[in-house]
């Protein structure tokens, strides 16, 4: 069974009320300690996300339930558009004395496959006496927790009032209760002393504490059924066994170096779908020092994982200028570069290759293009010409148009465009960066068929962008710092987060402009070339 979707209603810098719902169709409810104690201190770490709970396991990162970043129409919402409240003991030896504050969310990893959601906090938070860790999970299987007693805390709610309504939610409560059996990845834990979770516990951990008095959480909990107050037979906590290595790997920075000997100047890449068997690949396009545009591919596995990369092939065999880009269109793909001409190759959804067609109409090219796929209807390629302006072509209807348009004033711009499609409003947003390090965009309404005026994204970056689109209303914008660093922001239901660039660390120090590719399975990957040794590396970055 899935677990319930949360609806979420958020301001910047303000925790607001994310209430979970009923899932109809299954009775299924998520929640709080029901009948819970208050005023029982916790030795740990907790947080509460909006309406949810969760559990610090070191003093930069939370753990919570998934489900508990899902907006009323099931797209995830941006990692720094929330606040969380966290609160811990004062030190391991003075359990009683807690301190609470508020922190922003930094960046949002979400498990593949389970109920579970890393959330790395903008800033560490003090706490005396824990160092930079606080909780680990489980070591063994789920199945050696069954018949042991667990400590629960939650901040959901606590009763029903006169009306049939839960009341008494953002009280930290607590519970002993005890793991009664283990299947499927799920912990199943029954009710007792007429305690239970409850509306808004979606997320927190139980803690077992071992006979050398380790605690570990147990994992993360997820759902039960059916409502207090008729106790539920039982209540799902996703268990530690199936997401340890993940979170380990996550909290570490995983990553892989696709090195292979050769230096290589700029990635591409695409997500597709093999007509005949429904296999989906994960398809990369890089140019080296030769001029040489030369591609490999990944199986993409079921559970999100990718298989071995195949060796590089050629695609070309003359020099080709300046690329590649490459956008997925149905099941088909089109590789597009760029000389005194623009020029592209079809791949088709046998996975056959098409010759190269050279659009012609002569213009002074001075970028690798950006393509973009309008809803299945048109691409869309950007350039920029020598003389730093930007300018476009399309196909609509498989009829490309026999000009370049360029209704972008007399604005210069450095580096590689970047372009996407927003289906949520309808716009295609280009980006490009400009003679002063800044990044601006233009929007193109296709409803009302204008363009707006340039925006400004401030702070300064150092390639050209990478945008990608994540849901219907969201854009994660890339790029590389001073310090040769990728960095990121987030354009979400239109407004750019207030936290500005942020830095991920964990990426090598990168030579170009990187380049971002979503999978449509809540995972993007990030391509860049490190400056190191020129190889590639894939990052899969949070959501």
């Amino acid at each position: 069974m899935k677990p319930i979707i949360a609806t979420a209603a958020l301001l910047l810098f303000a925790v607001c009320g994310w209430e979970d719902e009923r899932n109809s169709e299954t009775s299924q409810v998520t929640g709080e300690i029901f009948n819970g104690t208050q005023g029982v201190s916790s030795p740990y770490g907790h947080v509460k996300v909006g309406g949810c709970s969760g559990t610090l396991v070191s003093n930069q990162w939370a753990l919570t339930a998934k489900h508990c970043w899902l907006d009323g129409n099931g797209n995830f919402i941006p990692a720094n558009w929330v606040v969380v409240t966290y609160e811990h003991s004062v030190s391991p030896t003075q359990p009683h004395g807690s301190h609470s504050d508020t922190v922003g969310v930094e960046l949002v990893y979400h498990h593949p496959t389970r109920d579970a959601t890393l959330m790395r906090l903008a800033t560490p938070i003090a706490i005396n006496g824990f160092g930079g860790h606080l909780n680990t999970l489980f070591p063994g299987l789920d199945a050696d927790l069954v018949s042991k007693p667990i400590h629960c805390w939650g901040y959901g709610n606590n009763a029903y009032d006169s009306q049939n309504t839960p009341v008494g939610a953002g009280t930290l409560r607590y519970a002993a209760l005890e793991v009664n059996g283990a299947a499927d990845g799920f912990l199943q834990v029954y009710p007792q002393n007429s305690q239970q979770f409850f509306y808004g516990d979606s997320g927190t951990s139980c803690f077992y504490v071992s006979t050398t008095g380790a605690p570990h959480q147990i994992g993360v909990f997820s759902w039960g059924i059916p409502d207090p107050p008729n106790p539920p037979p039982y209540e799902f906590v996703d268990g530690a066994h199936g997401i340890r290595t993940w979170l380990t790997q996550t909290m570490m920075g995983s990553k892989e170096v696709l090195a292979d000997g050769a230096t290589w100047l700029k990635p591409s890449a695409v997500t597709s779908t093999e007509a005949a068997s429904g296999d989906k690949y994960v398809e990369l396009f890089v140019t080296g020092t030769d001029g040489h545009v030369y591609s490999r591919y990944a199986l993409l596995n079921p559970d999100t994982t990718l298989s071995d990369w195949t060796p590089y092939y050629l695609l070309t065999q003359a020099s080709t200028g300046v690329g590649p880009s490459v956008v997925a269109y149905g099941n088909e793909a089109y590789l597009f570069v760029t000389d005194s001409n623009l020029r592209y190759r079809k791949r088709f959804s046998n996975y056959a290759l098409g010759d190269w067609v050279n659009l012609g109409n002569h213009t002074p090219i001075g970028s690798a293009p950006a393509a973009v796929n309008v809803n299945d209807q048109e691409i869309w390629v950007f350039v920029r010409g020598t003389d730093g302006r930007l300018k476009y072509r399309k196909v609509p209807q498989g009829q490309w148009s026999q000009s370049w348009q360029a209704p972008f004033g007399t604005s210069a711009f450095t580096h590689d465009p970047s372009a996407v499609y927003l289906s949520g409003t309808n716009k295609i947003y280009v980006f490009a960066r400009t003679t002063g390090g800044n990044i601006s965009y233009k929007s193109y309404d296709r409803g009302t068929g204008t363009w707006s005026g340039w925006a400004t994204i401030a702070g300064f970056v150092a390639s050209g962008p990478a945008a990608v689109v994540r849901g219907p209303r969201r854009i994660d914008l890339f790029a590389r710092n001073n310090s040769n660093q990728l960095m990121s922001r987030t354009f979400y239901d239109g407004a750019w987060s207030s936290a500005g660039w942020i830095t991920h660390a964990t990426t090598s120090e990168i030579a170009a402009s990187p380049f971002a590719s979503s999978r449509g399975d809540n995972a993007v990957d990030i391509f860049v070339v490190r400056s190191v040794d020129g190889s590639v590396e894939r990052q899969q970055t949070p959501w």
